[in-house]
């Protein structure tokens, strides 16, 4: 028992000394592995926080397959994605720059906070803005308060459009546009300058309009001396009738094309003015109707009025009646014999919407667009063998315009055109429910 506990003596100290030696050798194993690991996660760290600083050439280069080199090689892959992602939006960003500072027209862009985000150099140049109004409120930026208006009209509702006048520095006219961006996330206002373009246009206006009067005295002799000269010859036969039938017939085209010029030319400038009155539809159209029914009656066309007595418009008396007075009467010049033409209305929304219906041949769809441009003939021969001028639908858009209306042209059913006119309604007119 002596020798057995003296082994087992001796076997505890070795067994003691070996587990403290394992123990140790564990302990510096442990403590390398942490060593390099901390080595591993402080270089990781050190590569993110540069790249995150703007430095996206950093590379962790990590060897191996353990975690710390998939996360290290997880980086370098994102370090390169972030670096062409930038370098795109930076060749984006300089195409624009690019672009906005060669247009002409003004661009400002503000955030939904008013502020501004984007300007180009033909806007501060256009509105004399301050140097750097970025980040700047736009109240502070544009003392124009119609552009301030119409930027907090667009943000709050649909698209606005206006063409207001700047007086600072040479007077101006601009063109301004505003739109509220998706999600109401801010708003796009563009600037262009029309001043050239509606001086040329004061310009054709006054030179149509003193041409006009100029033609109009020579005009009324040419007619003056052919009708004296028709007296003197009537009833002999001979050529020299004829001579004068067609000086006295292109004549009195010269002189309603004048006047449809000289119409025009005032109503485009402004020079025309009325007050807007309260009338009656009905009333209205059935003296057209009457004024037009000898017309009708030589081309047996049927002529129908089915306006309620109860719908009362804010119109021009002179400028209603050239309207539907027109529109009637192309409609009996251009319709086949024994055609039927029907004005109706109706209330629609506030509006009194007016209708001049035929059964005619009908305007084809690609006439349909330019119909109301001057000069524009759908049959361009048969519209000069009735005496057309190619200015009467012009002037009828015109006329609807100043009124505060607007007009359209479609297809009726079956066959036929329909011109549609809207104006406002009296106020004291019932809009039923």
């Amino acid at each position: 028992m002596t020798s057995v506990d003296l082994a087992t003596s001796g076997l505890d100290r070795w067994v003691t000394a070996a587990g403290l030696v394992a123990m140790f050798v564990a302990f510096l194993v442990a403590f390398a592995a942490a060593h390099i690991g901390s080595l591993a996660a402080r270089r990781l760290t050190a590569i993110a926080s540069n790249m995150a600083g703007g430095d996206l050439n950093a590379r962790s280069n990590l060897p191996g397959q353990d975690e710390f080199a998939v996360l290290g090689r997880a980086l370098d892959r994102l370090a390169e994605s972030l670096s062409d992602t930038l370098k795109q939006l930076r060749e984006e960003k300089g195409r624009l720059d690019r672009v906005l500072s060669s247009m002409h027209e003004g661009v400002l862009l503000a955030d939904s906070a008013g502020d501004v985000q984007l300007v180009n150099s033909a806007l501060v140049e256009m509105l004399y803005l301050p140097p750097n109004p970025v980040g700047k409120p736009v109240r502070d930026v544009i003392e124009h308060l119609e552009l301030r208006d119409l930027m907090d009209a667009a943000r709050e509702g649909e698209p606005q459009s206006a063409e207001v006048s700047l007086q600072r520095g040479p007077a101006r006219k601009i063109l301004a546009s505003a739109r509220s961006l998706p999600r109401r996330s801010g708003v796009l206002v563009v600037l262009v300058d029309i001043t050239e373009q509606r001086r040329l246009e004061t310009v054709r206006q006054e030179f149509v309009s003193n041409a006009s009067h100029e033609l109009r005295t020579p005009i009324a002799a040419i007619l003056s001396a052919a009708e004296t000269l028709q007296s003197i010859v009537a009833g002999e036969r001979g050529p020299q009738s004829g001579f004068l039938d067609m000086i006295s017939r292109n004549a009195q085209r010269l002189k309603t094309l004048v006047d449809d010029l000289l119409a025009l030319s005032h109503i485009e400038s402004g020079t025309i003015k009325f007050t807007p009155e309260n009338i009656r539809l009905r009333p209205a159209v059935e003296a057209l109707m009457n004024d037009f029914a000898p017309a009708a009656r030589k081309k047996n066309t049927q002529l129908f009025c089915l306006v309620p007595s109860d719908i009362e418009v804010v119109a021009s008396p002179r400028g209603l009646q050239h309207v539907i007075g027109n529109l009637v009467d192309n409609a009996i010049k251009y319709c086949p014999s024994g055609a039927k033409v029907t004005v109706d209305a109706r209330k629609e929304m506030g509006r009194g919407v007016i209708r001049v219906i035929d059964d005619g041949p009908g305007i084809p769809r690609e006439h349909r667009a330019r119909i109301f441009e001057r000069f524009y003939r759908v049959d361009a021969g048969r519209s000069r063998e009735l005496g057309g001028t190619g200015l009467g639908l012009s002037i009828v858009k015109h006329w609807v315009e100043a009124m505060g209306g607007s007009i359209r042209v479609d297809p009726a059913e079956g066959k036929g055109t329909v011109f549609t006119v809207s104006l406002a309604l009296a106020r004291d007119s019932s809009i039923p429910g």
